[in-house]
């Protein structure tokens, strides 16, 4: 496991700096002898001394390594039966992704998911609590990780639940990285989001005739979808009972690949969500994401505990073309 590994480095670190500390200290002052005239029979001695110095300088660069470099990587698939072949590949890239991107890559958690929703979401559940689990050991046995990184690859609906799972109340700081067939990159914070203004991202606020008024839909129209998104979001509610819909757009084809942006629609939709959501919410929240799944994740930590009610994601149907729940 690459903890075992990461601690097992750090120990080859100290030990290396002992001894070529030791080692300089018991031959350096020889050494100093030795290239002052008469140089003797001292040769033995700037040997040793030239080996106490390399194992410090090795010492010194493994422990830098260490420090520098001191983050963990937690790789987390979920993936569906009907695409196998595709899961299997995005799992294979994550891998590679957290071997050459941490110190110490953690065995990797992959999930096949059930085709029946309810039991698909009771697993991620399960994968959630295991995920906590494991994020609490490495914060005991690496206590001077810089962060903990998770490395995502599942849909959006079970992003969002797993999010619910996770929460944000971790000691050190939890940065999410997407994972995907093109690109690989830290995508957001769980907490503490640096985001800005973002060109092209808007709120509004949308009503649903027939709704209810204490039921809301959040809604992140971000591939570049626009009004057909929305359109089919609307129909979907009206038969749902949903009242309102607070939309998230982004007005371009494909959001910037980079923490900053991402960070930013995660602040944005949070800010959005606190301006135009209905007074009172007590039919629970419903959320639509057409977008990325870390985006999905980061909102479920911050929603799984709100104030406001019970959260539902729902995912595109393929039968029903329209959007079901993801656990009902």
């Amino acid at each position: 496991m690459g903890i075992v590994r990461f601690r097992s480095a750090r120990w080859t670190a100290a030990v290396l700096l002992a001894v070529g500390t030791a080692g300089s200290a018991a031959f350096g002052p020889e050494f100093i002898k030795s290239v002052i005239p008469p140089v003797g029979q001292t040769w033995w001695f700037l040997g040793l001394s030239m080996l106490a110095i390399a194992i410090t300088g090795v010492a010194l660069w493994q422990r830098r390594k260490a420090v520098d470099l001191d983050t963990v990587g937690i790789v987390v698939v979920a993936v569906d039966p009907e695409d196998e072949p595709r899961g299997q590949a995005l799992y294979a890239h994550a891998r590679r992704y957290s071997q050459r991107a941490f110190v110490a890559p953690v065995a990797p958690f992959m999930e096949r998911l059930p085709i029946e929703r309810a039991a698909a979401a009771a697993q991620v559940d399960n994968l959630g609590d295991r995920v906590n689990e494991l994020i609490g050991f490495a914060e005991e046995l690496a206590p001077s990780a810089s962060r903990l990184n998770l490395v995502l690859v599942m849909r959006n609906a079970a992003a969002f639940r797993l999010g619910m799972k996770l929460g944000k109340q971790h000691r050190k700081p939890v940065v999410a990285h997407h994972s995907g067939a093109g690109s690989a990159f830290a995508a957001s914070r769980l907490t503490d989001f640096e985001g800005s203004a973002l060109d092209g991202l808007t709120s509004s606020s949308v009503t649903v005739d027939g709704g209810s008024e204490d039921r809301a839909c959040l809604l992140l129209n971000l591939q570049g979808h626009g009004d057909a998104t929305l359109d089919l979001a609307k129909r979907s509610c009206a038969a749902l009972g949903v009242g309102s819909i607070v939309e998230i757009r982004f007005n371009r084809d494909r959001l910037p690949s980079n923490q900053t942006t991402f960070e930013s629609v995660v602040q944005h939709t949070l800010t959005a969500w606190r301006n135009h959501r209905p007074s009172t919410v007590a039919g629970g929240s419903i959320i639509i994401i057409d977008g990325p799944a870390v985006i999905a994740l980061v909102l479920g930590t911050q929603f799984g505990t709100h104030p406001d009610g019970p959260w539902t994601p729902y995912e595109f149907d393929k039968v029903t073309a329209s959007y079901s729940a993801f656990a009902p």
